[in-house]
């Protein structure tokens, strides 16, 4: 992973905890019963979790976590060989 691609991880991952907070503070300190403000908590919670997310997951791949094939976890899980 280059440095540039690690930093552009780490400020997605970073940018979307910052969202997830935004969303929560707006919706618990911010009541609004109607318009925009009724559903942007909302939204910053969603994109935030989404970038969060993003983020984290360019972080494990490029850190040879899915190995050098790019293959993932095997779905199903469990103690199977």
């Amino acid at each position: 992973m280059t440095t540039g691609s690690k930093r552009k991880s780490i400020a997605f991952t970073i940018g979307g905890i910052a969202l997830v907070i935004a969303g929560f503070v707006l919706l618990k300190f911010f009541p609004a019963d109607e318009g925009v403000m009724e559903v942007l908590p909302y939204y910053f919670m969603g994109i935030g979790c989404g970038a969060f997310g993003w983020g984290g997951w360019r972080a494990s791949a490029g850190a040879g976590a899915a190995g050098k094939s790019g293959a993932g976890v095997r779905a199903g899980g469990g103690a199977h060989g």
